[in-house]
C-alpha cells in the first residue's frame, strides 16, 4: 500500500504543470501582453518579448488597452487592476514603450477610477482621475462623493491640467451642485446633504472656487451640515491643495 502511494506521489510531481488558461492575447508592437487565469481567484498579466516574460502584475481581476499618451507609436498600454471585495479598489498602470519598455504611472485610486480622454484634440490623452472620498468624516459609502481632476503628460511626467482642461471637473462639481438643490428642496438626511455638499466642495477646490462654493454652502446649508464641513475643512482643503495648511492656531517653536 505504501509502495502504491509513494509511486502515485511521484507520478504527480512528475506529471506536467495544467496549462494556463489564457483569458486575453495582444500584440503591442514588439511585445505581445497576456491576461491568464492563475488560481481560483487571481489574473496574471505578462508583457512578454522573444518568448521571455518581463513584467508580470497580479491581481483579481485584470484588463488592458491601448491609449495615446506620448504621441509616438506604438500607443501605451494601460492595465487596469481591480482587487475584489466589496467597495475597493483599483489600481491603474499605464506602460510605453519610447526609450525602451518601462512604467509611466502606477496609480492607486481605491474606489475612484480614472479614463483617459483626448480633451484638448491634439491626439493624446489626458487622464481624467476620479479621487474617491470614501468614509470621510464617518459618511456612509453610499453618501461618499467623488472629485475629478485632469493630469497632462508634458513628455517628461504627468502635471496637473485641471485649470487648463476644467470640463470634466466642473461638469461633475455642477452635478453636486444641483443635486445639493434637489436635496434641500426634497429634505434629504443630514449625511445625503453633508456628501453631496463636500463632493461640489472638492470639486470647485480644483477648479481654484473653492472660496465661492464656501460661501454658498454656508448660506444654505443646515447648522449641522455647516458644522460639518467647518470641523473638516483642512482635511478638504488640503484634499485638494498642492501645498497644506494646518490647523494649528499656534506655530510650532523655531529650532534656535
Amino acid at each position: 500500500m505504501k509502495k502504491a502511494l509513494a509511486l502515485l506521489l511521484a507520478l504527480a510531481l512528475l506529471a506536467p504543470a495544467p496549462a494556463q488558461q489564457v483569458l486575453k492575447k495582444l500584440l503591442w508592437g514588439r511585445y505581445g501582453v497576456r491576461i491568464e487565469r492563475a488560481g481560483i481567484a487571481e489574473q496574471l498579466l505578462r508583457i512578454v518579448q522573444n518568448g521571455r516574460t518581463q513584467i508580470t502584475i497580479r491581481d483579481y481581476d485584470l484588463s488592458a488597452r491601448f491609449v495615446e499618451i506620448t504621441g509616438r507609436a506604438p500607443k501605451e498600454l494601460w492595465v487596469y487592476a481591480y482587487s475584489g471585495g466589496a467597495h475597493c479598489c483599483f489600481t491603474s498602470y499605464l506602460f510605453t514603450q519610447e526609450e525602451g519598455l518601462h512604467n509611466l504611472l502606477d496609480l492607486f485610486h481605491g474606489n475612484g477610477g480614472m479614463e483617459v480622454k483626448d480633451l484638448d484634440g491634439d491626439g493624446r490623452g489626458e487622464l481624467v482621475v476620479s479621487w474617491d472620498y470614501g468614509y470621510f468624516g464617518g459618511l456612509c459609502f453610499a453618501c461618499s462623493p467623488v472629485a475629478v481632476s485632469v493630469y497632462k503628460w508634458d513628455g517628461a511626467r504627468f502635471y496637473d491640467a485641471t485649470l487648463e482642461l476644467p470640463g470634466p471637473t466642473r461638469a461633475k462639481a455642477e452635478k453636486y451642485l444641483r443635486a445639493c438643490r434637489h436635496a434641500l428642496a426634497s429634505g434629504a438626511s443630514a449625511d445625503e446633504l453633508k456628501g453631496l455638499a463636500l463632493g461640489y466642495w472638492a470639486n470647485m477646490l480644483r477648479l481654484g472656487r473653492g472660496a465661492e462654493a464656501r460661501r454658498w454652502l454656508m448660506q444654505t446649508m443646515p447648522p449641522e451640515v455647516r458644522r460639518w464641513l467647518l470641523r473638516h475643512e483642512v482635511e478638504i482643503i488640503n484634499s485638494a491643495s498642492p501645498l497644506p495648511r494646518t490647523a494649528a492656531k499656534e506655530l510650532p517653536a523655531k529650532d534656535r
